[in-house]
C-alpha cells in the first residue's frame, strides 16, 4: 500500500506504449488463438510515438503480423475520439464512449463474449470492374485497399455466430453512347459489372481453414429514370449508410466552423428521408440524424456530445446485427440482436427442506 500511495497522478499519456506492451503479452497465445486488445485512455498522444499515423501503422501491424485487434475505449471528457475510432477501424475493432464509469463493466463483458464466440476471422471482400465501372466505393467506411486501377478490396473483420451484416456497394458506371438519332448505340443487358471475391478464415478444430466464395453483379439497364425498378430491400441499407456519411461529413463541417453548413447537410439528409417508405431502417437512420442535430445546436456541451456521436455512429455504418455496443440512452438501433438477459441463477434447494 505504501508504494501504491507514492503512485502520483500525472499529465502524461504513452498510449502507443501501452498498447505495445499489451501487443507483446499476448505474443506467446497458440496460433490461430483469437487476439484482441482493449485501449483504454483519458488523454491525447503526448508520450513516446505522438504522431497519429505512426501510431496507426502501429496498430495496423499488429493485426497483419500478431492477428491482434484493438478495441479502443475513451473515458473522461479529453480524450481524442478521431484517433481512437481510427485504431478500432483499422482493426476492425470497436469504439466505446466509455464517459460514464458504471458502462465499463457491460463494455467489458461485451467484448469478450464476441471474442470467444467468433467463427469467422479476416472477412475481406474483392471487388474487380469488368469494364464499364469507372467508381466503386463500398459504404461503411470499411479499410480499402486498391490492389490494382480495377481492383479494390475492404476488410469487413470478424464476424460471430449468428451475426448478420449488409455491406452497401457503391458503383458508378459509365453512360451507353447515343448515336445521332438519339437512340443508345449498344445495349449492356446481361453484361457483368463487377466481379466479387470473399475470402475469410473459419475456426475448427484442426485450426483455421481460408475460404474463397466467387459472384457475379449484372447490368439491368434502363434508359429513362421512371423505368426504374427501386429494390425495396435494399433501399433502407443505402439509406442508412447514407445518414451515416452524412454525420461524417456534418462533424467535419463543425470542426471547420461552418456550423450552419453542418446542419443543412444533416437537414437535407433528413428531408430526403420524409419521401420513402417506412421501415426499422428509416427510423434508425433518423434517430441517427435528429441525434446529430441535437449535438450540434448544443455549443455549450459539444465536446462531449461529439464523442457520443462518433462511437453512436461507427455502429450505425458497420449495421452489424451483433449486439456489440453499449449505449447510455435510447434503444439499440433494429438490424442489432436484442439479446435476452440470462435468469438469475437460482440456489440449489436442500432435498431435506420440504421433508
Amino acid at each position: 500500500m505504501t508504494t501504491i500511495d507514492q503512485i502520483g497522478a500525472g499529465g502524461s499519456t504513452n498510449l502507443a506504449g501501452g498498447w505495445a506492451l499489451g501487443r507483446d503479452l499476448m505474443s506467446g497465445l497458440p496460433s490461430g488463438c483469437p487476439r484482441k486488445l482493449l485501449l483504454l485512455t483519458d488523454g491525447e498522444l503526448n508520450v513516446g510515438v505522438t504522431e497519429p499515423e505512426l501510431v496507426k501503422k502501429m496498430v495496423a501491424m499488429g493485426l497483419e503480423k500478431n492477428g491482434l485487434r484493438t478495441s479502443c475505449l475513451g473515458f473522461g471528457e479529453r480524450y481524442n475520439e478521431d484517433l481512437l475510432e481510427a485504431l478500432a477501424k483499422a482493426t476492425g475493432g470497436g469504439f466505446h464512449n466509455a464517459q460514464k464509469s458504471e458502462s465499463l463493466p457491460e463494455i467489458f463483458r461485451k467484448e469478450l463474449d464476441g471474442l470467444q464466440s467468433i467463427v469467422v476471422q479476416n472477412l475481406r471482400v474483392r471487388v474487380r470492374s469488368c469494364g464499364y465501372v469507372d467508381c466503386i466505393t463500398l459504404m461503411g467506411d470499411y479499410p480499402e485497399l486498391t490492389l490494382d486501377e480495377h481492383s479494390k478490396e475492404y476488410a469487413l473483420g470478424d464476424f460471430v455466430s449468428g451475426e448478420r451484416r449488409v455491406a452497401v456497394l457503391a458503383l458508378s458506371v459509365l453512360p451507353i453512347p447515343l448515336g445521332a438519332d438519339g437512340r443508345p448505340t449498344a445495349t449492356w443487358e446481361g453484361e457483368e459489372l463487377v466481379s466479387l471475391e470473399i475470402r475469410y478464415d473459419t475456426i475448427t478444430a484442426e485450426g483455421l481453414v481460408s475460404h474463397v466464395e466467387a459472384h457475379r453483379v449484372k447490368v439491368r439497364p434502363v434508359q429513362s429514370p421512371e423505368n426504374v425498378q427501386v429494390n425495396t430491400e435494399v433501399l433502407p441499407w443505402v439509406s442508412l449508410q447514407s445518414a451515416s456519411a452524412a454525420v461524417e461529413r456534418a462533424i467535419r463541417a463543425r470542426d471547420a466552423g461552418k456550423a450552419a453548413e453542418a446542419r443543412a447537410i444533416v437537414q437535407k439528409e433528413i428531408d430526403g428521408l420524409n419521401g420513402l417508405p417506412p421501415s426499422d431502417l428509416l427510423a434508425d437512420a433518423r434517430r441517427l440524424l435528429d441525434s446529430t442535430l441535437r449535438v450540434l445546436g448544443d455549443d455549450a456541451d459539444y465536446n462531449s456530445g461529439r464523442k457520443t456521436m462518433r462511437s453512436m455512429n461507427r455502429y450505425w455504418a458497420k449495421g452489424s446485427s451483433a449486439d456489440d455496443a453499449v449505449f447510455e440512452s435510447g434503444p439499440l438501433p433494429s438490424f442489432k440482436i436484442q439479446k435476452p438477459k440470462p435468469a438469475p441463477k437460482q440456489p440449489d434447494q436442500d432435498p431435506a427442506a420440504g421433508a
